[in-house]
């Protein structure tokens, strides 16, 4: 293992080196009322007394043995973050969210379930856009699992399915969480600031469920360990931008700060997941222009999703029950009740 990047990582994480030798390291940690102290050991010297040392300093004093960089990675990660309730803060959000959807309805017995619908894919990396299947969560998380830094966009109209979309991507993180820590975010919920930047941050503050501070945040977000899901996107857009409309230049002038915000996370292996209503601004040459001023840091994978068919908002028993009774469902259905 490289010490070097060793020193590096807890430089990252905010320790200071007190001793570096060849048997070990002493990394001291000073964060509000803990003061914690990592002996890390680099061959078969006995610390104990090192150990000691720190503890009678007043330190909470370990000692440390990785094999790996990615084992100290993980051992960092893992205690900065509170991965352990990762995976029971998902659920609870998304079963809340869930919940939210149906209790307007009377029957109790009512379960929320996602409707996938068709979608069209488009690629800058193979610059080709094609039909997608029925499964457009497992084509995002396809392509939140390659190498390589992702902007991810997923538009659709009012109403089709954009924030439900971005709950099955986050919801698809359980079973994960062990490397990483997705961060959703409601932009809805937070329009009140000027500068996107701060809205940005505001909701990751809240998202976090850790004291970890800004900069160990963009850290692991660039490393991609910290996923990014952007929900509405379009709620900080004047709502005079429309997909119809000519003057594409001062329309992507409105958003080129708040996507250059988005930009700077955009390296390494980051990830960031963005939900926006259709417009013509992530299809226009002025945003191909704002991509390639980054020289390659990022591709970007544009999802937009279409109109899901009465087929696929009912079950095929209940579809066929219907047809059965000859009650017409669409325009096009050559019968009707």
């Amino acid at each position: 293992m490289d010490v070097k990047q060793l020193d590096i990582l807890f430089h990252e994480y905010g320790y200071e080196a007190k001793e570096l030798n060849t048997s070990y390291r002493v990394y001291v940690l000073n964060q509000g009322m803990y003061h914690g102290a990592e002996v890390v050991v680099l061959d078969d010297s006995n610390v104990d007394r090192i150990l000691a040392q720190y503890s009678k300093l007043g330190y909470h004093a370990k000692k440390q043995r990785f094999d790996t960089i990615e084992m100290a990675e993980y051992y960092l990660f893992s205690g900065f973050f509170n991965i352990q309730t990762t995976e029971s803060d998902i659920k609870k959000r998304y079963n809340d969210y869930a919940a939210s959807q149906v209790k307007h309805y009377c029957n109790a017995n009512i379960k929320y379930q996602y409707i996938s619908m068709p979608y069209s894919v488009y690629s800058e990396e193979t610059d080709s856009q094609i039909l997608g299947t029925k499964d457009i969560i497992s084509a995002i998380m396809r392509e939140i699992n390659k190498k390589g830094a992702r902007l991810i966009i997923v538009e659709a109209a009012a109403g089709l399915g954009k924030t439900c979309t971005a709950y099955e991507v986050y919801k698809s993180f359980i079973g994960a969480t062990d490397y990483h820590k997705p961060i959703f975010t409601e932009l809805s919920r937070n329009r009140d600031a000027k500068q996107f930047k701060y809205v940005l941050w505001s909701e990751i503050d809240k998202e976090k469920d850790t004291t970890a501070k800004q900069d160990l945040v963009v850290y692991n977000i660039k490393k991609g360990r910290i996923p990014l899901i952007i929900d509405g996107f379009d709620e900080l857009l004047s709502k005079d931008i429309d997909p119809g409309r000519a003057d594409q230049l001062n329309e992507f002038e409105q958003v080129e700060t708040m996507l250059s915000t988005i930009g700077d996370l955009l390296t390494d292996e980051s990830k960031v997941i963005l939900t926006s209503r259709k417009t013509a601004i992530f299809a226009g040459a002025e945003f191909e222009t704002w991509v390639d001023s980054y020289k390659g840091n990022f591709d970007v994978v544009r999802f937009q999703l279409d109109k899901p068919d009465i087929k696929e908002w009912l079950s095929s028993e209940r579809y066929d029950e219907i047809s059965k009774r000859k009650i017409r469902l669409s325009c096009n259905s050559p019968w009707m009740n």
